[in-house]
């Protein structure tokens, strides 16, 4: 085995030498160089404030954008050729003889741009136009889809130049698709004779004219909430027309179609009846009570006092009056009102 070798005296002395060597002075920072740092610690710190900052504004900016662009896509409810089509529509339906006996405008379903193709020599019309489509019915009810084209000019003028066109719409299949009742996937049931009580008592004082009326015939307790009745008729007809358990765990809520029969100040006879869909709680006991009501087809998603409003000071509703035995019938061919 090896001796280790023991290194010389001198050599020891010279690295004693160096490890005790006084270091060189450190270079000395000029101002300039100080405030190089510094900037550079600021940056450092700022940056993550900064992103969230950023990532803050780019969330309020986006939502902005969208809800612009679902007010802008909300309000369109029209287009410049509509009221030009509806002009040309109107006059068509009443020339004689009839090019549609008993024909009558029910809607109109919306326009259709017709951009011009490009031209080989680069210039294109100076106008352009739209396809505006309406819904017809005749005086058998049967529907059509009638079209008319219109001259659209950039300065603001409008002008059909085509149609009307003539489309009959398909026929309802009439082998029953629809006769499971009112809300589909609902099994619909005979209402307790409780439950057409309580739709009597509650359509009864909706056409009472007094909010008072209402609201105790509703049950509801909240001394900061009422609610708007009709005014000027009496609920002449009352009828539940079908009834249905949403959930069958709770037996006690039961939604009801329920169909009213008004008769307005001025009428000897009643109307044909409206339409609603109500919610009954307490529908499994000898005193139920309707709680909610709306347009047929919102049963399932009726809420206990939905139709609730603040107690506020409010005008009083003038109630309407119509001849005796006088049936009014819309003959406007003129385009309804903006929106």
């Amino acid at each position: 085995m090896p001796l280790l070798r023991r290194r010389p005296a001198a050599e020891e002395w010279l690295r004693a030498d160096e490890s005790s060597a006084i270091p060189p002075p450190k270079e000395r920072q000029t101002i300039r160089d100080r405030a190089r740092r510094w900037l550079l610690y600021a940056v450092i710190a700022a940056f993550p404030v900064w992103t969230i900052v950023g990532v803050a504004t780019m969330v309020h900016w986006s939502n902005v954008a969208k809800s612009a662009a679902s007010a802008t896509s909300a309000s369109v409810v029209s287009s410049p050729g509509r009221a030009a089509a509806w002009k040309s529509l109107s006059a068509w339906l009443a020339t004689t003889p009839s090019p549609l006996p008993g024909g009558q405008i029910v809607s109109w379903d919306g326009s259709v741009a017709t951009d011009p193709p490009e031209s080989a020599t680069g210039t294109g019309p100076t106008w352009t136009s739209s396809i505006e489509s309406f819904t017809l019915v005749d005086n058998a009810g049967n529907l059509y889809v009638s079209s008319v084209q219109v001259a659209l000019d950039p300065r603001g003028g409008a002008e059909a130049v085509g149609g009307p066109s003539l489309i009959p719409v398909a026929p309802t299949a009439d082998d029953s698709w629809a006769s499971d009742g009112p809300w589909p996937g609902l099994t619909i049931v005979g209402p307790p004779p409780a439950v057409s009580a309580a739709a009597t008592a509650w359509a009864t004082a909706y056409v009472s004219g007094s909010s008072d009326t209402l609201r105790l015939a509703i049950g509801d307790t909240d001394p900061t909430r009422t609610y708007v009745p009709l005014t000027g008729a009496t609920a002449s007809e009352v009828t539940v027309i079908s009834a249905a358990v949403p959930d069958a765990g709770k037996p006690d809520i039961m939604i009801a179609r329920v169909s009213v029969a008004l008769t307005w100040g001025g009428q000897d006879d009643p109307a044909e009846p409206m339409v609603l869909d109500v919610r009954v709680s307490r529908a499994d006991t000898a005193a139920p009570v309707v709680d909610a009501w709306g347009s047929p087809g919102s049963g399932p998603t009726l809420t206990a006092y939905q139709n609730a409003v603040d107690v506020v000071r409010r005008a009083t509703p003038t109630a309407p009056t119509a001849p005796a035995s006088t049936s009014v019938t819309s003959t406007s061919t003129t385009p309804p009102m903006e929106q």
